[in-house]
Order: C-alpha cells, then sequence, then structure tokens
C-alpha cells in the first residue's frame, strides 16, 4: 500500500519573513481556502501573522467532486471555474445533471465548462473573450432559479447545452 500524497504549503511570516512550510493531504489542500487546516505559527520568529500562502494543488479527481458536491460549504479556490476547466468537458456536464447538485455547484460547474470551451476553442485571447461573454450569456438559461416544473428546467438545460455545444 502507498503512503497517501502530500502536497506542501509554505506560509511567510509576516512579522520576519521567514517561510514555514506544511504537509496537507489532498483533501486539506484542494480545500485549502474552505478548510484552513493549519494555524500558523513562525518557525523563526514565533510571530503568528500569516504573510504570502502558496500551495500545491491536486488535480481534481472523482473522490474531490464528489466530497466538493456534498457539501456547500466547500470550493476549490477563488477561481473555481478556472480549477475546474482542468476537467474534461464530459465530467463538468455529467456533474451538472447530477440530481444532489445544489444550483450554487451546477453554477461552479457551468462556468467551468464556459472557461474550458472558451480555453479549448480559442487561442486568440480577444476570441476567447467573446467566446467566454457569449457562453456566460447562455448561462442564464442553464442556472435560471427553479421556479418551474422539472420540464421546462429540463428544456432550458437542453437549450443551453445546445447553444454551448453550437458555439464549440
Amino acid at each position: 500500500m502507498t503512503a497517501p500524497a502530500k502536497f506542501a504549503l509554505w506560509i511567510s511570516c509576516a512579522d520576519c519573513g521567514a517561510e514555514t512550510e506544511y504537509a496537507l493531504d489532498k483533501v486539506e489542500s484542494a480545500f485549502y481556502d474552505a478548510l484552513r487546516p493549519v494555524s500558523f505559527r513562525c518557525r523563526a520568529c514565533g510571530g503568528s501573522s500569516a504573510g504570502d500562502v502558496s500551495r500545491q494543488a491536486p488535480l481534481i479527481d472523482a473522490e474531490l467532486l464528489d466530497l466538493w458536491m456534498k457539501d456547500e460549504k466547500l470550493h476549490f479556490d477563488a477561481d473555481e471555474d478556472q480549477a475546474l476547466a482542468f476537467l474534461d468537458a464530459d465530467t463538468l456536464i455529467l456533474y451538472a445533471c447530477r440530481p444532489e447538485a445544489s444550483p450554487q455547484k451546477r453554477r461552479a460547474l457551468a462556468f467551468g465548462l464556459v472557461e474550458k470551451l472558451a480555453l479549448d476553442a480559442f487561442a486568440n485571447p480577444g476570441e476567447r473573450l467573446l467566446a467566454r461573454s457569449f457562453l456566460t450569456e447562455r448561462l442564464k438559461l442553464w442556472a435560471a432559479p427553479e421556479k418551474d416544473d422539472g420540464k421546462a428546467r429540463t428544456a432550458r438545460r437542453r437549450a443551453a447545452l445546445e447553444a454551448l455545444y453550437a458555439a464549440h
């Protein structure tokens, strides 16, 4: 049996500038901003004021996605849509269509899909921006509030997916 992977976390001291390194497991590293698993104490001066923070982040896999889907407090990082864009489009769509997907998680997955399509389809930054704007407007269909029956919601999602695939 292999040992669980460890991911480095570096925190610099705001008082003296010394850097302290910590080891995080995959879940702690993936959801660091939400979990804050480390209580900072500078090993050089004993200060407790953290400065810059950086970390190695794991690739998002099925285990992390499942944990994320079950807990509204978890998020991958400040640019969640960009983190999710590293997944394949089919995975993003399948997770967004799961019945247990909350509107917030569904929206994050949809924005991840927008980012994925824009990054994959367009090399030119200007074209990416236009594609991202177009696809984001179409997300209003996908992520509309669930005030109606399931048939209308399904029709909206189907229309949004067709627009996403037509744009790609």
